[in-house]
């Protein structure tokens, strides 16, 4: 996000991806390397 109003909460990012919490962002990780996200063709 480049601009808006402050929410403040937590933020955990890396790469492309951004969540609340350091333990959601370890678990979008381990689903994107599971290829829970799908597959790009």
């Amino acid at each position: 996000m480049l601009s808006g109003e402050p929410h403040h909460e937590p933020i955990a990012h890396y790469g492309p991806f951004v969540m609340n919490e350091q333990h959601e962002l370890e678990q979008a990780l381990q689903d994107y390397r599971n290829g829970s996200f799908g597959a790009f063709l």
